[in-house]
């Protein structure tokens, strides 16, 4: 099933796609995926890949994915394709925004599987606090445009100028970016 809830004051729209509640036995990963679906007043689960994808528009899709048994989950979200012809200058900055640019916790990478730059944060599940995961979502929601922005070829800053924080650090509010 697939939802779009209007995002009050803000410019996303959130597409949910999930399935029906499996008879598994509730872990970390779960727990955390249900106090966001609480937070968006929508019913989420992790697909049987063990990941759980959510579409904000205008095209910022967040997905939470469980990693196996190692105790770990993680948030990514797609930033741009890469292919032969993507400029070494993109791949500088990229990198360059994991060196200061990004709050504590995320980084950009490149996924092998999809040849994406990702905004990626991992999550220990043994120590998750469900405000401070909410909070991560609610930043990939914020840092996505940013870092779209920032690496798009027409606004690569010049070799000698400094890269400044994306975003201001600040606790966002996922319940109000989210609530319908």
């Amino acid at each position: 099933m697939i939802f779009m809830l209007a995002l009050p004051g803000a410019m996303h729209n959130l597409q949910l796609c999930f399935t029906d509640e499996s008879a598994m036995p509730i872990t970390a990963a779960d727990s955390l995926l249900a106090d966001l679906s609480t937070a968006v007043g929508m019913p989420l689960s992790f697909d049987q890949d063990g990941q759980c994808a959510m579409l904000f528009a205008p095209d910022i899709e967040v997905v939470v994915a469980q990693a196996g048994e190692s105790g770990h989950a993680s948030i990514r979200s797609p930033l741009l394709a890469m292919t032969d012809l993507t400029p070494a200058k993109v791949l500088r900055d990229a990198l360059a925004c994991n060196y200061g640019a990004l709050p504590p916790g995320h980084a950009v990478a490149c996924d092998p599987g999809s040849a994406h730059l990702v905004l990626i944060s991992m999550i220990d599940l043994a120590t998750a606090v469900p405000e401070d995961f909410l909070t991560r979502v609610a930043t990939f929601i914020a840092l996505v445009p940013a870092l779209r922005s920032r690496l798009s070829s027409d606004a690569l800053a010049p070799d000698d100028q400094a890269l400044t924080p994306l975003i201001e650090p600040k606790a966002f509010d996922l319940v109000c970016m989210l609530r319908v």
